[in-house]
């Protein structure tokens, strides 16, 4: 099967479970290793006699050739015939996108929301992940330490200096890019009345905060005080976004994504997919979401409709 999207909308239609999805997961491949749907290698393919088939997506974008194959569930990525590893494909093209799932980011736990904003974070500080990763690390092995029935003092004072400097790091990166954020969202035309801001109760001492609550900690198994108590809010106005409505809440979201996504298309090809969620929009957040992209030539958008809408240098695609 060959398609060849020509327009800078590609509305994907067709009934539920016809596999609008399926195509949108097969082009976020390039960026994702496991897909928008987060799925392991051996889910995307078919069997066959209880014999996995073997499958490959070829891409062709403004010239630039890639492929991704699977053979007996191990993945290949090739650009211009040669083997890369996942990340090089970013200077390929970059891809962003939202899910059915995201369209309730901000009814959701605070844990969901950090996921979310960490993953954003990556795209401009890519050593986040392994200072995120190394602090909760950490805090693991502490609550370890703290289930024994004697605790090692001098193995907590060590591990909490170290947990604290990580822990630093994890606040100030995520500041700084939330500022880098906003300002970005201020450059939108229909969004900028929204902003974001992290609810952290960061101690001024994290390790003697630390170092007071093991008794604390130790009762409840985990660490009172640190980044990962952290919440993401965001402002309509002065409104409280989860206040808001479900189409104003759906609205902030494309807030944070545009803002992205503008930045990131001054330098870098852009694909932008949007599974659905687009048809929680009304008509004229529908339009003003069109329009914004508009302003954007090198993003390339496609969204996936249960009908056509009508909006013209669109490209509509039945499935």
């Amino acid at each position: 099967m060959q398609w060849q999207f020509d327009k800078r909308f590609v509305f994907l239609c067709g009934p539920n479970g016809s596999g609008k999805t399926n195509v949108l997961e097969a082009i976020s491949l390039l960026n994702l290793p496991k897909g928008i749907r987060s799925c392991e290698i051996e889910e995307f393919g078919q069997y066959k006699d209880g014999k996995f088939q073997d499958w490959t997506v070829f891409y062709d974008l403004s010239g630039s050739t890639a492929s991704i194959e699977c053979r007996e569930n191990q993945k290949t990525l090739r650009l211009h015939h040669k083997i890369v590893l996942q990340k090089q494909l970013l200077d390929f093209v970059h891809i962003f996108w939202v899910a059915p799932e995201n369209d309730r980011l901000f009814a959701g736990s605070p844990s969901e929301r950090r996921n979310f904003l960490h993953k954003l974070i990556v795209l401009t500080d890519h050593e986040f992940q392994e200072i995120y990763n190394q602090y909760t690390r950490l805090i693991q092995e502490r609550n370890q330490i703290l289930k024994m029935p004697k605790p090692d003092a001098n193995w907590l004072d060590s591990l909490e200096i170290k947990i604290a400097s990580f822990g630093e790091q994890i606040y100030t990166k995520r500041n700084a890019f939330l500022d880098m954020l906003n300002e970005w969202i201020q450059r939108l035309v229909y969004f900028s009345n929204h902003r974001f801001t992290m609810i952290d109760e960061r101690p001024e001492d994290m390790v003697s905060e630390l170092c007071k609550n093991r008794t604390y900690d130790q009762l409840r198994g985990g660490s009172k005080v640190g980044p990962h108590k952290s919440d993401l809010v965001g402002y309509r106005y002065d409104m409280p976004v989860h206040l808001c409505s479900n189409g104003q809440q759906c609205v902030a979201l494309f807030a944070i994504l545009l803002g992205i996504v503008k930045q990131y298309s001054q330098i870098h090809n852009v694909l932008f997919l949007i599974d659905e969620v687009f048809s929680h929009l009304d008509k004229e957040n529908q339009k003003v979401l069109l329009d914004e992209l508009s302003a954007m030539p090198t993003v390339q958008t496609f969204m996936t409709a249960t009908e056509p809408l009508n909006y013209a240098d669109v490209q509509y695609i039945v499935i």
